[in-house]
This record gives structure tokens, C-alpha cells and sequence, in this order.
């Protein structure tokens, strides 16, 4: 998922601004840093692939399975902007076992850590988080995508914006799931969005 930062009290004057929203990443690419007013979220993290760690983002891209001994698969670490409070947070682990064909790692999201893999399923995404400036109502944020599972029909869940088994959410820095097995690959992430809310 995207980073997810909520900033208050900024002193804006009579000009024009720059604002960027970022793009959701594709399959295997981090999405892009959304921006305003000086301040900025990073894109989320890729997920990780048979021979390559999940990236470091907003929020860390989970870690795929892989046949390797008592190691680890790698997920992404989150926050990557060094942000206090934290904009995200990291991806989980995915299977590592030989001989045993399990899951990925969720992606995580704003509001959680991704989960780690349960074979043969994949890690569920992590926890995104609420915020009312939109329309009033809560509409959930920078969900992490569900880690892929060893068949098609095991795919992590996710618990805010995040895709399972599908593309991120739109206009939230939702992140995509994961693929599962050898055929699929995984999901792009949901695209980023800036929302300004003035007296």
C-alpha cells in the first residue's frame, strides 16, 4: 500500500500549488510518491518474486514463497520516508520451506504490518486506516493487498483497501494482491489521491 499521512494546520497563502497524486505500482514495480505543500507519502512497495525480496515503500511489499531452507523470503520494510508518525508499515512473510508449496506474504498496509503466510494460503494484507475529510464518512486508506496463495483460491484477505485476488482500490494507495503458484502474476496497486480540506 501507499503511504498514508494526515497533516493538519498548514499555512497555505494565495498562489498556486503543485500537487501530485501517485500511481498505483504495476505487477512488479513500486508505485509512485504522492506530494503537496511541501509534504509527501511514498508509493507503496512491489511485492517480492521467486528470487527477490518484496521492496521497502509507504508501506513494504510481501514476501513471496520460496524453496529455501530455513531462510527467509524477504518482505519490504514500510515508512520508507522515515516519517514520525509512520506513514506505513512492513510487509509479511511468505513460505520457505522445501517441499511444502505455501503462500506469500500480505503487503502492509497504513494501519498494520502484512500477515504472514498460512499454507497454503497467503498472508492477509494489512490493516489500512479511516479518514472522514473525503465526504464525511470513513473511507479506508492505504490497505495492504493480500499475499498470493499456492492455487488460485487462496489469496490472503484484506482488511482495508487492499485488493484479495484483484487490483487495489482507486484513489486510496490501496495495494494489489498477490498472484499465486507459477502462472499468475500479481495485481497493480490502486492509485494515490491528495484530498485538501480548507475553512
Amino acid at each position: 500500500a501507499g503511504g498514508t499521512r494526515v497533516l493538519t494546520g498548514i499555512a497555505v497563502t494565495d498562489q498556486d500549488y503543485t500537487i501530485v497524486c501517485g500511481a498505483g505500482g504495476s505487477a512488479y514495480a513500486a508505485g509512485s510518491t504522492s506530494s503537496g505543500f511541501g509534504y509527501s507519502a511514498t508509493g507503496g512497495g512491489r511485492g517480492g518474486t521467486w528470487d527477490v525480496a518484496g521492496a521497502a515503500g509507504g508501506s513494504g511489499g510481501g514476501a513471496s514463497f520460496r524453496e529455501v531452507a530455513g531462510g527467509s523470503s524477504g518482505s519490504g520494510a514500510g515508512n520508507a520516508g522515515s516519517y514520525s508518525p509512520s506513514e506505513g508499515n512492513s510487509g509479511g512473510e511468505g513460505g520457505h520451506v522445501i517441499g511444502v508449496h505455501a503462500g506469500g506474504g500480505g503487503g502492509g498496509g497504513a494501519g498494520g504490518t502484512g500477515g504472514n503466510y498460512s499454507n497454503p494460503n497467503g498472508g492477509d494484507g494489512g490493516a489500512g486506516v479511516n479518514n472522514n475529510y473525503r465526504t464525511g464518512s470513513n473511507i479506508m486508506y492505504g490497505g495492504g493487498g493480500g499475499g498470493g496463495g499456492h492455487g488460485s483460491t487462496y489469496h490472503g484477505s484484506t482488511t482495508g483497501g487492499g485488493g484479495s485476488n484483484a487490483v487495489g482500490t482507486v484513489n486510496t494507495g490501496g495495494g494489489g494482491s498477490g498472484g499465486y503458484q507459477y502462472p499468475q502474476s500479481g495485481f497493480a496497486g490502486g492509485s494515490g489521491i491528495v484530498i485538501i480540506r480548507y475553512q
